[in-house]
């Protein structure tokens, strides 16, 4: 199940993001980000300490996209 989701999520936000719609690539950003949270537990949980921190950053990257792309609204 988790996987799904996993794959769901971030399958849809990589789609959205090599958009040329801001508002698409703006729900790219905020899927991208409602991913990370299953990243972070299941990298956690089986010690995948790169993994971690690649969540971390990523977060921080969707962050900012969401940041620019809703200042290009």
């Amino acid at each position: 199940m988790l996987q799904a989701a996993l794959l769901t999520l971030n399958g849809l936000a990589i789609y959205c993001l090599i958009s040329d719609n801001s508002k698409r690539r703006l729900l790219g950003c905020w899927l991208g980000l409602a991913g990370e949270p299953l990243w972070l537990y299941t990298s956690w949980t089986n010690g995948q300490w790169a993994i971690v921190i690649l969540s971390v950053w990523y977060g921080g990257v969707f962050i900012a996209g969401i940041r620019r792309n809703r200042a290009i609204q």
